[in-house]
């Protein structure tokens, strides 16, 4: 036979239909039964004659029974409606004839036909190979089943069943569908467009249950765009490969991976060469198709708005909707945007998962515009290119909103399509459909442009969204709290996978929404595993995929170029990767390719976040909520070489802060140009006076080396819920606060302690070289809620200056003659607290405003800041006397009253005593007590810190710097030995198997050493310093080490050459940049840069040491090459060594967790790499301000910024 299945389908029904219902006046009550043992076929197609040998059957005897075979060819029965029982019956006759009733009965059967996966449910290729052939029978039995199910009464109790006489045979209008859909099956014709068929029945099946949920026709216009997403979600993989994407133009900007998918199946579901009568036979589905990608699309949109917003800290959203004036405003009778509008906002504001992703194009629009309106209002200026495609689609948006289903198709709907459930909706021509489509990319891709965002597409070895839905890891592995509306996706079950070819290793993709002037992370936007891979199957290029295992994942460049990959087989499991360039200005470099047998530091990553949540106790990691609610104050220092900022910037600003030699800074000098010459004139022992530009922008590679120092310390206390970071003496600058408050909102719940900077202001600055202490803090989703800031990422900045000088460093600064006193009090926190707030309390906010200042665990507390020769007002009463002369000296130097200095001194004595003292007069007493320094004399310090301890039972937190060292916490251990140090066990309970560094000891040792840079970890119990004796029978150790992290400063000094040269053309000449790039790519910098290693080299030794470690190759006497070469890459080699070769010692006696692919334990997992390369571009680079050096602004000259370092 010619005929197909599905065709055939249709023909037994309606032949057996009318044996069914044949009768004739003398045998009205009985009936023909069709039953396939009776049937009898004669002839042969188009003429066949079926033939039924049976007797008449009663139809009250029938009731509501059918019969089929079951798998054993035995006759079974089945209930079936009974409201027209006899076509329900014969759908079962059909089914039992095609040899497909067996396996659509039986108690288990799901009444909605659904295709089987076979193993793609993941987005991963199972082991049934597909080929067309197989998958056009899989197709086919599925519409057959599906449909049959109909024919079977299936859907009857869900059904309107119509009772009107449309035909000779009265069929309902649910099973005339089902025969059409039957007999226009596309058998004969390929397969795309069979699954084209199959997902226009889906999306019409998915827009008739959605019409009879809501009840109303109306109803349905809300809701048209879910149809098409929901019926993708319901078929699998395999099929979809039937369907190939036609993907927009290679030359376009990147789209968001949501908006690419509709768009590409638009355009393959609905060519613009389309036949006007192909067009019009589901007109309605094509608009559903194209309602589905405009609410798509402006979601993504106002996901980065919205991201932008809480970046900024601007107002996201007025409460009131703006509409631009020239844009035409919705019928206010029939529709009401403001009610749309303050829904949606409220939705936004709520973060209401399950309400934004049912929210229609619609109300995306208005929020849209709401957004725009607050903090890009000149998108709605007709000059700008965004202005006219967005308003086109605002306008077409109103019309589907506004205007009501025309009836005056109605009486052809029959040769159109079958109106329900479209009956009571517009209708939009193929015109107007093609004309949204065309206009919403252009209209996304310029606001994108014009609010300075881009799209970038990342691969990573991990997706990084955990249960904390306010927290996203980028591929670098930098932290960002993101809020609800700030993810995309279709759909959030899972993540879109890349496998590379040749390799196992699956990778997790997805795209992000970046600021294109400082990189920040504004959106992240998902596919699911099936619909990525779908979409990765297309035959032209998408995006530039940025894959950490190849390309570091740093967007940071303002325009990326289209970085080639290699082409991968579609069978393998791969795809091509997707070149995507972006709009954000000129690229500085390709990054290099590092060789993929390196262990790569991203898998290094993973191990240490993995170890790192395990530092809490049994049973909890850093991602369950109470992870930081403890007795312990967990607290970390960071000791490294800073660039003293207690000189003026002018000596970090020009040539004197590259990190050359002097003789490749005086070959450099051969080719400045513009201001650059001023600025390098100036920075030079006595010639600093010819600086005379104000509030110039310099940029700086010292501030570059500090943020990258900063982030790394930030991501680590991240991860191991650190509270309070300490920084050292002069170790930052006003810039490096500015940028560490921003930072800070990312990482709530963490404080630092921001060291000091010397403040360089004008000649009428009140505070001109104060050296100033920073205080940050961001309080916690719950405190802040508490505090009235909830939604703000509120930084609250506490600061006061440097009292007291170090005599024998020569110090010179302007004194704060304030009594001393901690930076965090209560009073300072409503002070800030009161100047944010529009309004008073309300009793309900007052109480919990006590409460949490009360009982928050918030631990800043108990912490008292010294600065470091602060201190000598503890270390002896034979101290008062010289701090009073010296403190006078001070102050006639800037011209201030020193009439008052000994009552200043005593007070500070009196205020430090109570505020230290075991009396508790007040409040619970400040026991941790916090010294950023930059000393040589750490001895002093020390002992300073034993007498505290002993005296009144307080922890000294010392920070000092590289080059002097000795940092250290200083707590009752450090000044009472423990018993029981002898043979047969080891001794301290440390993660690493007895090992320890950074809580001095009794003889002296465990302080850093001075060459060490290091991130130390710490829980001190703020309460129980000493805990006395008795002890009580549980209370954990006072001061125990969480981590030791050195820190390893790497390099890859090709890319830091191209792009630090490329970052310098406006102050250096062309010849300049060459010479530049060949300075930079020499074997090392100078000495006192702490010279950088190479990032290969440092893989490399990785590699080889781990590869040492599995084979056994490490001696516990004599460690080993590998060791040793691993070890000499950081400050203190032998700090690095000692803890390896604890683990060959001791890890069988006192074991560690172990975490990573590698299964590792702490002392292989803990510490940083810095690394150094310059990546920012010209636009964001690091940079500090440098004020004139005379504290006046030259007359010729005018305030600017410099783009040098």
């Amino acid at each position: 036979m010619d005929e197909s299945i599905t065709q055939r389908a249709v023909s037994l029904f309606h032949a057996l239909l009318a044996i069914h219902q044949y009768s004739t006046a003398e045998h009205d009550e009985c009936t023909y039964v069709p039953f396939r043992p009776q049937l009898f076929s004669q002839g042969e197609m188009p003429s066949l004659t079926l033939h039924l040998l049976s007797d008449r059957v009663p139809r009250k005897l029938l009731g509501t029974s059918a019969w089929y075979h079951d798998q054993d060819d035995r006759v079974a029965s089945v209930m079936v409606p009974k409201a027209r029982a006899d076509l329900w019956r014969v759908g079962w006759a059909v089914a039992d004839v095609l040899g497909v009733a067996a396996d659509m009965s039986g108690e288990t059967g799901e009444r909605d036909e659904q295709l089987d996966d076979f193993g793609d449910s993941h987005g991963e290729q199972g082991d049934t190979e597909f080929s067309p052939v197989h998958a056009q029978k899989e197709l086919e039995g599925y519409v057959l089943r599906q449909q049959l199910r109909k024919l079977q009464g299936a859907y009857l109790s869900e059904a309107q069943v119509e009772t009107e006489r449309v035909t000779s045979l009265d069929l309902p209008s649910t099973v005339r569908r089902a025969l059409e859909l039957l007999h226009t099956y596309p058998s004969a014709q390929s397969l795309h467009e069979q699954v084209r068929h199959v997902l226009l029945v889906e999306t019409e099946s998915r827009a008739m249950a959605l019409r009879l949920k809501r009840r109303s026709g109306d109803d349905l216009r809300y809701a048209m765009h879910r149809i098409f997403p929901d019926a993708l979600a319901r078929l699998p993989l395999w099929s979809l490969e039937g369907l190939k994407l036609e993907l927009p133009p290679e030359h376009e900007v990147p789209l968001r991976p949501e908006l690419t998918l509709m768009q590409s199946l638009y355009r393959v579901m609905y060519p613009a060469s389309a036949s006007s009568d192909e067009v019009d036979k589901d007109s309605l589905l094509r608009v559903a198709l194209a309602l589905a990608a405009v609410g798509i699309g402006l979601r993504g949109c106002v996901a980065a708005l919205w991201g932008a917003s809480v970046a900024s800290r601007s107002e996201r959203m007025a409460e009131h909707l703006n509409v631009p004036a020239s844009w035409a405003m919705p019928d206010a009778v029939r529709f009401d945007p403001q009610s749309d509008y303050k829904a949606m906002r409220k939705k936004l504001f709520d973060g209401d998962w399950p309400e934004l992703c049912k929210a229609s194009p619609w109300q995306w629009m208005l929020a849209l515009i709401g957004l725009l309106d607050a903090g890009y209002a000149m998108a709605f200026d007709p000059s700008e290119d965004a202005a006219e495609p967005l308003k086109r689609v605002f306008w077409a948006l109103c019309v589907w909103q506004t205007e009501s289903g025309s009836e005056a198709d109605a009486v052809n709907s029959e040769v159109l399509q079958p109106r329900w459930p479209f009956d009571a909706l517009p209708r939009f021509t193929s015109a107007r459909c093609y004309e949204l489509m065309q206009e919403l990319p252009k209209a996304l891709r310029e606001l994108d442009k014009l609010c300075g965002m881009r799209v970038v597409r990342v691969r990573a070895s991990a997706f990084g969204r955990g249960r904390n839905d306010t927290e996203f890891v980028d591929a670098d592995g930098a932290t960002w709290q993101l809020t609800k509306p700030q993810f995309t996706s279709l759909y959030d079950n899972t993540v879109e996978q890349h496998r590379p070819a040749n390799s196992l290793r699956v990778l997790k993709v997805w795209s992000e929404t970046r600021r294109t002037s400082d990189n920040e992370l504004l959106a992240v936007h998902t596919l699911d595993a099936k619909l990525g891979r779908w979409l990765q199957m297309a035959s032209v290029h998408m995006g530039e995929v940025e894959d950490l295992q190849d390309v570091p994942a740093t967007p940071d460049a303002a325009k990326e170029d289209v970085v080639p990959m290699e082409t991968e087989s579609v069978n393998g499991g791969d795809s091509q990767s997707i070149p995507l360039p972006s709009e954000a200005g000129e690229a500085l470099t390709t990054p290099v390719k590092r060789d993929s047998a390196l262990v790569p530091v991203d898998l290094l990553r993973d191990g240490q976040q993995a170890s790192w949540k395990q530092r809490f106790g049994a049973g909890r990691t850093s991602e369950d909520k109470g992870a930081s609610v403890s007795s312990h104050f967990r607290i970390a220092l960071l000791q490294w070489r800073i660039d003293d900022s207690y000189a003026h910037p002018v000596a970090e600003a020009g040539l004197n802060g590259l990190p050359l030699h002097e003789t490749s800074l005086a070959e450099l000098r051969k080719h400045l140009s513009g201001s650059f010459k001023d600025l390098n004139r100036a920075a030079k022992p006595g010639g600093e006076y010819q600086w005379g530009m104000d509030q110039v922008k310099a940029v700086s590679w010292p501030e570059h080396r500090r943020r990258v120092f900063l982030l790394e310390a930030l991501e680590a206390c991240h991860r191991l819920k650190v509270q309070l970071l300490v920084l050292p003496e002069v170790s930052v600058r006003p810039d490096t606060v500015s940028w560490l408050k921003d930072e800070l909102r990312r990482y709530p719940d963490l404080a630092v302690l921001a060291g000091t900077y010397r403040h360089f202001g004008d000649s009428v600055d009140a505070e001109h070289l104060m050296e100033k202490m920073t205080l940050l803090w961001q309080p916690d989703d719950e405190l802040a809620d508490a505090l009235g800031v909830k939604g703000s990422s509120e930084v609250f900045q506490f600061q006061r200056g440097k009292k007291y000088r170090a005599v024998a460093a020569h110090e010179l600064f302007r004194p704060d003659v304030r009594v001393l006193a901690p930076l965090f009090t209560e009073e300072c926190l409503l002070d800030i607290l009161n100047g944010k707030r529009k309004g008073g309390w309300s009793s309900s906010q007052l109480k919990a405003l006590v409460r949490a200042l009360i009982h928050a665990p918030n631990k800043l507390r108990y912490c008292m800041e010294l600065i470091c020769s602060e201190l000598f007002l503890l270390t002896s009463p034979a101290n008062r006397k010289p701090l009073q002369q010296e403190l006078a000296k001070v102050l006639k130097q800037f011209n201030g009253d020193a009439s008052e200095v000994g009552q200043l001194v005593d007070s500070d004595f009196r205020e430090l005593g109570e505020l230290l003292t075991v009396a508790q007069s007040n409040r619970e007493r400040r026991s941790v007590l916090l010294v950023p320094a930059c000393t040589t004399r750490s001895n002093d310090y020390w002992h300073a810190g034993q007498a505290s301890v002993l005296a009144s039972g307080t922890a000294t937190v010392f920070c000092n710097t590289h080059g002097a060292g000795g940092s250290c916490f200083i707590g009752i251990d450090s000044v009472v030995p423990q018993n029981g140090n002898h043979a047969g066990i080891v001794h301290l309970l440390t993660p690493y198997h007895g090992w320890h560094k950074g809580i001095l000891q009794p003889n002296g040792r465990g302080a850093l050493s001075k060459t060490d840079q290091a991130l130390v970890v710490v829980d001190l119990d703020p309460v129980h310093v000493v805990s006395g004796k008795p002890r009580p029978q549980l209370l954990p150790e006072p001061m125990s080490l969480v981590a030791y992290l050195p820190i390893v400063e790497v390099v890859n000094k090709q890319e830091n050459a191209e792009n630090l040269s490329t970052a310098l053309k406006d102050v250096l000449t062309p010849e300049g940049q060459s010479v530049l790039r060949r300075l930079l790519k020499a074997k090392t910098f100078p000495a006192p840069c702490a010279p950088p290693h190479e990032h290969d080299v440092f893989e490399e030794a990785l590699t080889e040491l781990l590869k040492a470690k599995r084979n056994d190759e490490l001696k516990p006497d004599v460690g080993g090459e590998a060791l040793d070469t691993f070890a000499a890459l950081f400050g203190d080699e032998s700090a690095v060594r000692e803890r390896i070769m604890a683990w060959l010692k001791n890890r069988h006696q006192q074991p560690a967790p172990k975490a990573g692919e590698e299964k590792l334990e702490p002392a292989w997992l803990d510490f940083l790499v810095a690394d150094l390369t310059w990546r920012a571009n010209e636009d964001y680079a690091p940079s500090i301000r440098v004020p004139a050096w005379h504290g006046g602004v030259n007359p010729n000259s005018t305030k600017q910024d410099v783009g040098e370092v």
